[in-house]
């Protein structure tokens, strides 16, 4: 949490933001963090999906029309 204080404490500063300005800069910081979250889900999902993507790949040709 003090890191949390810090970052809001930093930007309010850079940004010349006193309390009333504060909101926008924590909007800004959920939204940075949010995006970093679903870069790293993706690159974390990445080999789970590419292995259920091959198996379906694999089901769909290993089935053929009825006879």
């Amino acid at each position: 949490m003090l890191a949390w204080s810090f970052a809001r404490a930093w930007l309010a500063e850079r940004l010349h933001q006193d309390e009333a300005g504060a909101a926008a800069t924590e909007y800004v910081l959920i939204i940075l963090g949010t995006a970093l979250f679903l870069i790293a889900a993706t690159f974390a999902l990445r080999g789970v999906l590419t292995t259920a993507v091959t198996a379906i790949s694999g089901w769909i040709g290993g089935v053929g029309p009825p006879p």
